[in-house]
């Protein structure tokens, strides 16, 4: 009797799961295509570039974090109010993710003169560029490499120094390749992982923007496996990598981005800010999500004139 009962629940765990996956396919193909249909494409010498422009005012240029795409970051939710008025962003998906080819440019420097042009070819003389975590190594060779294009820096939680060993293997590490090799089971946890996003009136949005995330992972495969390549790579830091002025966020326990990245960036870079959030790990973007729209319209605005 117990056996019986054991294998009806099975059958109907099974058949759950299989009407579920169902479902993830559908809503992982509408994802996909919302995402396109809100992106343009642009042709570079290197090779096509993904983006999106959204807002009016100053133009923010993002090097999304890993693994991302130009719906990413700044352009979640949690920082709509900043393009609401005062600013406007660019947002770009880096090579190897979503409609961004590898081939555009697999190093930071390549994919660096990639957004350069990107930049002229819109029209843009300057921009405020925004470096996060993964995008860090991109973002600072974009400012060594086009200090004229680059009228402030801004590192979030950003990569500067060669991936540790230890680092490779994280916790965070793990449950990226855990999503990218069952991006189901991620999808369906969705609702429980979004409940850690801070309220901030735009919930029920950050939930669906989180959900439609996870279910493209697989269109974040060559993107991802290229930057930990590119990661273990990196060379040491120009001396002075700008001279634009710049402003460093990071948080003190982040241990998937130690905070060593953020104190040598401070000693490359003449009179940069550095401001450390105790307490915060990873997800300073996230959690800290309002403090951080307040360091970026207050520091960008005296660097505008």
């Amino acid at each position: 009797m117990l056996k019986r009962l054991f294998i009806v629940l099975g059958l109907v765990i099974v058949v759950v799961l299989a009407l579920g996956y169902q479902r993830f396919l559908r809503f992982q193909q509408l994802s996909y295509e919302k995402w396109t249909a809100q992106s343009q494409l642009m042709q570079t010498r290197q090779g096509p570039l993904e983006y999106q422009i959204k807002g009016k005012g100053e133009p923010i240029l993002q090097f999304h974090g890993t693994p991302s795409s130009y719906r990413g970051n700044l352009n979640f939710p949690l920082y709509q109010p900043l393009f609401d008025d005062r600013f406007s962003l660019i947002s770009v998906s880096r090579p190897g993710y979503l409609r961004t080819p590898l081939a555009t440019g697999a190093t930071p420097t390549q994919q660096a003169d990639a957004f350069s042009e990107l930049v002229s070819n819109l029209g843009y003389q300057q921009v405020v560029v925004v470096g996060i975590s993964g995008g860090g190594p991109s973002a600072l060779a974009f400012a060594h490499r086009h200090p004229e294009q680059c009228k402030a820096l801004i590192l979030i939680e950003a990569l500067a120094l060669p991936l540790p060993e230890d680092k490779r293997d994280s916790r965070y590490a793990r449950l990226i390749r855990l999503a990218l090799d069952h991006t189901y089971l991620a999808w369906l946890a969705s609702p429980v992982l979004s409940q850690y996003f801070p309220n901030q009136g735009r919930q029920n949005e950050m939930e669906l923007a989180f959900e439609e995330y996870l279910s493209l992972f697989p269109y974040f495969a060559d993107g991802l496996q290229n930057d930990v390549r590119q990661f273990e790579r990196l060379t040491p830091l120009a001396q002075p990598i700008t001279r634009c002025p710049t402003l460093i966020l990071h948080g003190l326990e982040d241990e998937v981005v130690g905070f060593d990245n953020a104190t040598a960036v401070l000693a490359h870079i003449p009179n940069a800010k550095l401001v450390p959030f105790g307490g915060a790990g990873h997800e300073l973007f996230y959690t800290q999500a309002g403090a951080i729209s307040a360091y970026i319209a207050d520091f960008v605005s005296p660097a505008v004139p």
